[in-house]
């Protein structure tokens, strides 16, 4: 199937996923890229990626496709570092809450 259009390989998926509420094929549209990111943005979500659909690009498995195209809506805040990732570089972080501190996530690159 790595070989198949991705719009093939998205209809081969619906058909065979089960329908509940808990596994849901992921939502795409076909164009309107800049206006769709700009909703990503003002709706505060995390990202979105841009995929080649004119050509017939194959799934590249266990590595990023330079067919595809990740978009991040970042979002800045001031973070603790408590600790390291052993096996891959990442640093664990938290925030401040009040009086409280709470793991924010893992940071796996540092921009200059």
């Amino acid at each position: 199937m790595t070989n198949l259009h991705s719009l093939k390989r998205k209809e081969l998926l619906e058909k065979v996923l089960p329908k509940n509420d808990k596994i849901v094929p992921v939502q795409y549209i076909i164009g309107n890229g800049k206006s769709y990111f700009d909703l990503i943005v003002e709706n505060e979500l995390e990202e979105v990626v841009f995929k080649d659909i004119k050509n017939n690009t194959p799934y590249h498995i266990n590595k990023r496709s330079p067919n595809w195209l990740k978009c991040v809506n970042y979002k800045y805040a001031e973070c603790f570092i408590l600790g390291l990732r052993k096996h891959k570089f990442g640093w664990l972080l938290a925030i401040q809450e009040g009086n409280d501190i709470r793991p924010a996530g893992i940071m796996e690159f540092v921009p200059k």
